[in-house]
């Protein structure tokens, strides 16, 4: 195994995951680095995702989970069976795996992890820490997605990814509108970046139909119902 550029080792990587574990919770990003020491050891070929590495069905993540939750301070014993206990492992694989990525281009996936970070803190000094997650869930989000890509993601994609998503609250007419917006784009062949086309009946159908209800929806919001599907009568 090839030693990272801070000198990280198995070892070393043990002894920092350990003292990161007896930080959490209290107000320091213990968590976040020790995700970072993670995608980092797994680039230099410390970390893999051999499944039965430690045992029966034991991989690097589950080691490493295990150790990380047994060392935090007043936690459980570890309990792979646990929903919060496989969530942990489940976020030390998504490291790992993208970690061990190759194919992304020099210095990368650890040069797009710092850029992620970077634009992360240029977001929250501009805007608040309300217009992102916290790192971790940041770092995670990216993994996951960085890990089954098969290209280094750009700024612009780094920027979307460290942004905290706000859930969408759409009005039916609103979504109806997008999903009639899908389809047109798919009846003319613009869908998926012109990769999908469908000049099928069934489709022009859908979207009258859809047209339909628009228009049905004005009116009703125009009466005071506000778009509201009235109950069908009782035969």
């Amino acid at each position: 195994m090839a030693e990272g550029e801070n000198g990280l080792t198995v070892q070393v990587y043990e002894e920092r995951l350990k003292q990161l574990a007896g930080e959490k919770g209290r107000g320091k990003d213990s968590q976040v680095r020790a995700l970072m020491q993670t995608v980092e050891l797994a680039y230099h070929g410390g970390l893999d995702l051999t499944k039965h590495k430690h045992g029966d069905g034991r991989d690097d993540a589950l080691k490493y989970a295990e150790m990380y939750v047994n060392t935090q301070a007043g936690a459980q014993v570890f309990d792979s069976k646990l929903d919060s206990h496989q969530k942990t492992a489940s976020c030390f694989r998504a490291c790992i795996k993208v970690g061990g990525k190759s194919g992304l281009g020099q210095g990368e996936p650890l040069s797009g992890m710092g850029q992620l970070l970077d634009i992360r803190r240029q977001i929250a000094k501009k805007q608040g820490n309300k217009a992102v997650d916290d790192a971790a869930n940041t770092l995670l989000r990216w993994a996951r997605l960085q890990g089954n890509a098969n290209r280094a993601f750009g700024e612009e994609e780094l920027r979307e990814i460290a942004r905290k998503k706000v859930p969408d609250i759409k009005t039916a007419a609103e979504i109806i509108s997008g999903a009639r917006g899908v389809l047109q784009k798919l009846a003319k062949g613009l869908a998926a970046n012109g990769n999908a086309s469908d000049q099928s009946q069934e489709v022009q159908d859908a979207i009258g139909n859809l047209t339909t209800r628009l228009v049905n929806i004005a009116k009703e919001k125009a009466n005071g119902s506000q778009g509201v599907v009235p109950p069908t009568p009782a035969p």
